[in-house]
């Protein structure tokens, strides 16, 4: 691995999360009706970051990629205008099986330039990063130029950015008819299981925008999920270290911490705590880890890892109802359960170290470093010098392309995320840290947020007309355990509530949140308001 210095030369870069990709070199003769796929070969392309998403969450090596069969040379040659011709049909000319042959594709360029058919453009750009001969690469550059008029003179562009001007542009260039139908094809030509997610007939959400689901570059639970995983005591836990990251989670009265140094090589645990089954989901490439209510439609269902990216965040499924979710939000975007469920309800998750979490809860129990998946050694401390994730958060690139981004904050800077109806806000962990106690009101809600000096930790409150402050005395370079009010009434901070010292039956509830990176939280809400201290 290099270090960041030789990272940072590395400028422009290209795509480094696929571990895999399609070869498509050679083969038969396209129709307008998609085969069914056959076994695929797989290629390794040049990197964006000296990085893959494999490496960061999957401790033990991929297998070696197999030598990519040789390029078919041709000599197509430009068509006049083709009668007859068919956005929807000449979409398959880039893809209808797997080991599709260039000459096909190229074929399929000349038609689009020279019906000038723009709706091809999304189509070329997805195959794209699948075809590693040169010709068809120069190929591409050429029909795009003509399509679009991009990139300008003096730049030339990659496949990232690419896709970021697409997405800012998919009003224009919207996609052929039948297009979920190819991208299932296509998905299915990676990993025949995407067809149970991604099925022509499939309910899509309404909001999404399905050229901005890209593969990965990993196939579904490359990144093995955690199922109702072993737990211990505090007192068992004797791998745990002061400093190591823990999510902390409590319900009806029982606390549980899952150590990041496990759930960066998991992103997702099914488990069940004070009797409610939960998820717990985590994004590494954002920073962002939620937890949900896992009942969907009224049954318990595990989580999975479905080896897509949305806006750079990792996408789930849930196995009952084969429905792909985003992590992020827990909304469901592709699947039976788009049809009956919003999004999943939201359990409000602290990040914060063990040795906070475990001075606030001595009886908490813990995930046990042992399990069937992976040895130990494989959950090192996230401060380990030099390793994947420490090198991704060290620079401002992502792996995977963002094109709702804002310079008001450093890209990967953490922040607490609220979302509340129709109103979402971020606060930086940074400002936090020095204000410990926050009054303010998003929407008709006011809230109030409790932040540790030295961690992620933050907890927030819906104060109601109760406006809070640090008791006096309290030690600035400690965790306020409580707070005070106008009136000179204490509060007890808990993880479920704000409870009142002199009346404990009065409570102001917690609100979840997430912490994040400011890129993912700004990538999924554009219209968020970022908190000033003024």
């Amino acid at each position: 691995m290099n270090c960041i210095q030789d990272i940072l030369k590395v400028i422009p870069i290209y795509i480094a999360a696929i571990s895999a990709v399609i070869t498509m070199s050679c083969g038969g003769v396209s129709s307008g009706k998609p085969p069914t796929p056959v076994s695929v070969p797989t290629i390794t392309q040049p990197p964006l970051l000296p990085l893959k998403l494999a490496e960061i969450v999957t401790p033990t090596p991929l297998p070696p990629s197999p030598t990519p069969t040789p390029r078919i040379q041709t000599d197509a040659k430009p068509i006049a205008t083709t009668p007859g011709y068919k956005s929807e049909t000449n979409m398959y000319r880039f893809f209808s099986r797997p080991n599709h042959p260039v000459k096909v594709a190229l074929d399929g360029l000349d038609r689009a330039m020279s019906n000038k058919d723009v709706s091809q453009v999304p189509i070329i750009l997805e195959v794209m990063r699948f075809f590693p001969s040169e010709k068809f690469q120069q190929a591409v550059q050429e029909t795009l130029k003509l399509l679009t008029g991009q990139p300008p003179e003096t730049e030339e562009w990659e496949w990232d950015r690419w896709m970021t001007w697409l997405w800012k542009n998919s009003a224009k260039y919207k996609v052929p008819d039948g297009y979920l139908t190819w991208k299932s094809l296509l998905l299915k030509g990676i990993d025949g299981r995407y067809g149970e997610f991604l099925s022509p007939d499939t309910k899509i959400s309404q909001d999404l925008l399905l050229t901005e689901l890209i593969w990965g570059g990993i196939p579904p639970d490359q990144t093995p999920p955690l199922v109702d995983p072993e737990v211990v005591t505090v007192a068992e836990a004797d791998y745990m270290l002061p400093g190591d990251r823990v999510f902390g989670i409590s319900i009806n009265g029982e606390q549980r911490a899952y150590p990041l140094r496990i759930t960066n090589t998991h992103e997702i645990v099914n488990d069940t705590l004070g009797g409610q089954p939960i998820v717990l989901t985590q994004c590494v490439l954002c920073g962002s880890g939620v937890a949900y209510s896992s009942s969907v439609g009224g049954k318990r269902t595990n989580f999975g890892t479905s080896g897509l990216i949305y806006r750079s965040n990792t996408v789930v499924y849930d196995l009952n109802n084969k429905t792909l979710w985003l992590q992020f939000s827990g909304i469901p975007i592709v699947g039976s359960a788009t049809s009956f469920a919003n999004e999943l309800p939201r359990i409000p998750v602290v990040v914060t170290t063990w040795k906070e979490w475990t001075s606030l809860h001595p009886n908490t129990t813990v995930l046990s470093i042992l399990n069937d998946i992976f040895p130990p050694s494989a959950y090192a401390p996230e401060d380990t010098p030099g390793s994947p994730l420490e090198i991704y958060l060290a620079q401002d690139e992502t792996i995977f392309p963002v094109w709702l981004v804002s310079d008001a904050l450093g890209p990967k800077e953490p922040i607490l995320g609220i979302r509340l109806p129709e109103v979402e806000k971020a606060y930086p962990v940074r400002t936090l840290q020095k204000l410990l106690v926050v009054n303010d009101q998003l929407g008709e809600t006011n809230i109030a947020i409790i932040a540790s000096p030295k961690t992620e930790a933050a907890r927030v409150y819906n104060r109601g007309q109760i406006k809070l402050s640090l008791l006096e005395g309290n030690s600035s370079e400690a965790v306020p355990y409580q707070v005070i009010d106008e009136d000179g009434g204490i509060w007890e901070v808990t993880e479920e509530a704000l409870i009142s010292i002199d009346d404990p039956d009065r409570k102001l509830p917690r609100v979840p949140s997430q912490i994040a990176l400011w890129f993912a939280w700004h990538a999924f809400y554009p219209n968020t308001t970022l908190y000033e201290d003024n």
